[in-house]
């Protein structure tokens, strides 16, 4: 049986709104498929379990998104090689992602906007040659979220901050 997979490809539609995958793979072919003007777009990925499938996102070519939610850590989100993928923009909204994050090769992660991007709950692993980019508002992280042999860079610009969340056990 065949995982249900939707494609965007194509000229960018200038959708906005709230997406949301409930089961199976939304993958994104063109460059900035969404628009941030009118309020953006939030994606928000379900906690489903398996069945139908888990819920994914595969970034394929440069996206922006005003948000990216997940439910729950059943849900996973993949960055193509070449691709980086920006969650936040001038609408400055907070997002919680709980999702697996997985770059391939120099596939990258950029936070912009004013807005808190917490990823404290979720499992990131890039390529080499992978990045993570705080280019304005927050990440938050938290007990290995990168794992221990981790060596993707992290770079935060000026003004912009990175906030630790540990486990206190």
């Amino acid at each position: 049986c065949a995982l249900p997979i939707l494609v965007l490809s194509g000229t960018a539609g200038g959708l906005t709104g709230p997406i949301n995958v409930d089961s199976g793979t939304l993958q994104l072919n063109t460059a900035n498929y969404f628009s941030s003007s009118g309020g953006g777009t939030t994606i928000w990925l379900s906690n489903v379990k398996s069945k139908p499938s888990n819920a994914i996102l595969a970034v394929d070519a440069n996206n922006t998104f005003s948000a990216l939610d997940s439910d729950g850590n059943n849900s996973a989100v993949t960055i193509a090689t070449g691709v980086t993928l920006t969650i936040g923009d001038s609408n400055d909204l907070n997002s919680t992602l709980s999702s697996t994050i997985t770059g391939t090769g120099t596939g990258s992660l950029v936070k912009a906007g004013s807005g808190l991007l917490d990823i404290s709950g979720s499992t990131v692993s890039f390529g080499t040659g992978g990045a993570v980019t705080i280019d304005a508002g927050a990440l938050r992280i938290g007990n290995g979220v990168f794992g221990a042999s981790a060596t993707t860079p992290i770079t935060i610009a000026s003004g912009a901050e990175l906030q630790y969340s540990g486990r206190s056990e």
